[in-house]
């Protein structure tokens, strides 16, 4: 059975094909979905020389630390060293200087902060890419005391697609790893994706229900936007959330807007 995902069906619908779990065709024999993603991009683990210049300056701080870049936008998706913390207590120390870490003395995200200000040229932002975004999880482990966030960027309250940050602490403050990557400037990517429109105004191109048909479409599911129901009102949130059915989709679907990165420099907005 061929099957899309509730979040990123929509999102495939303009420029993505993969097999996720939302829709379903009535020959549950072929072979499954190829997974494509046809965004520009580079080539994971293929920095820019000047990601690779600020890659060598973290290591010459912090060696045997380990970077992993992400295909579209290029940046870092995952910085962590196999033995030992990239910063040292209180996020002071190894890849973080004194001055930097004392810009952040009394913020409890300290270490974090200030390994993305000390790095912004590795990573593509600094400190103030966390304050536009959005807290999705804060806890603290009871066993060990490791903290963890996790923060979802976003713009105009509508989140990026896949664009998260994760940072894990120690109880003393010691920076473990950052995972995950965010757009830098990412209002000005989203008015980049559709020039001449202040990012406030940009409203998608199409409707949820011909996303939903798109998407089918997609994966070889027939039906027309006229069998696409609303099971419910468009959410007041920003990310218009409504949930459809019909009788050619196995489940219902959920479609919300999205911003999706093109490149390092450009959102658009989706379904």
């Amino acid at each position: 059975m061929k099957t899309l995902s509730v979040l990123t069906a929509l999102v495939v619908s303009l420029f993505l094909a993969q097999p996720l779990a939302g829709f379903a065709s009535r020959q549950p024999n072929r072979e499954p979905l190829p997974n494509f993603d046809k965004r520009t991009g580079q080539e994971a683990g293929s920095p820019t020389p000047e990601r690779q210049a600020a890659l060598a300056t973290l290591r010459a701080k912090v060696p045997g630390v380990k970077v992993e870049f992400e295909g579209v936008t290029g940046a870092p998706r995952m910085i962590s060293v196999a033995d030992g913390f990239l910063s040292g207590a209180s996020g002071q120390g190894k890849a973080v200087s004194a001055a930097t870490a004392a810009r952040f003395n009394s913020d409890p995200d300290r270490a974090t902060k200030a390994f993305l200000e000390e790095h912004r040229a590795l990573l593509g932002h600094g400190a103030e890419a966390l304050s536009g975004s959005r807290v999705k999880r804060d806890f603290t482990a009871t066993n060990n005391g490791m903290r963890t966030v996790v923060w979802q960027q976003q713009v105009g309250r509508i989140p990026v697609f896949e664009s998260v940050l994760i940072s894990h602490t120690t109880r003393d403050g010691e920076l473990v790893n950052l995972s995950g990557a965010f757009v830098p400037d990412p209002e000005a990517a989203a008015e980049r994706g559709r020039p001449g429109t202040a990012v406030q105004t940009i409203a998608p191109l199409i409707t949820p229900r011909a996303g939903i048909k798109a998407a089918a479409d997609n994966v070889g599911v027939v039906v027309s936007e006229t069998e696409i129901l609303p099971r419910s009102e468009p959410g007041a949130d920003p990310e218009l959330r409504q949930r459809f059915f019909a009788a050619a989709l196995s489940e219902e679907t959920l479609a919300s807007l999205v911003w999706l990165p093109m490149e390092a420099r450009e959102l658009r907005l989706v379904w």
